[in-house]
């Protein structure tokens, strides 16, 4: 999977940056170490992570803790419809990799299941049955019409 790691740039999400990386998931980062900015993009946009394909934003983040401003990322991706999860930064593997896959399933079925909304409501009370599936880059939308 595509991955947006959102942690600070204190070193709180190597863990999980490893694990991730090791179970063979592709990460980008919205931290800057040049500037030590929580956003890549405000220096530069085209190095802003989520003008490439993304399944998932994982922000890493203690319990305890507070939103903290390097988590801006997820309100990007929240904005770019992008699913968001949360995970602590000393998750085991096994509970990481059950966390990341169930979070990218259930947001990719949310914004296909939107999708297929949206085209219904447009069709009107035709009858057509829709179906939506999110690819890499794009959506494909099946439009069954009726018998009748």
């Amino acid at each position: 999977m595509e991955l947006l790691l959102i942690a600070d740039g204190g070193g709180e999400g190597s863990l999980v940056s490893d694990r991730l990386s090791a179970a063979g998931h592709h990460l980008r980062s919205c931290y800057d170490e040049v500037s030590a900015s929580p956003c890549r993009g405000v220096r530069d946009d085209a190095a802003c992570p989520l003008h490439h394909s993304t399944d998932l934003a994982v922000v890493v983040r203690r319990d305890a803790e507070p939103d903290g401003l390097f988590e801006v990322g997820a309100l990007c991706a929240e904005r770019h419809r992008i699913p968001v999860v949360r995970v602590a930064p000393d998750v085991t593997a096994e509970r990481l990799l059950e966390t990341v896959r169930a979070a990218a399933a259930a947001g990719k079925d949310r914004i296909e299941a939107r999708y297929a909304s949206v085209v219904r409501d447009a069709l009107g009370s035709t009858g057509a049955t829709v179906e939506a599936n999110r690819l890499q880059f794009g959506v494909r939308i099946r439009i069954g019409a009726p018998a009748s």
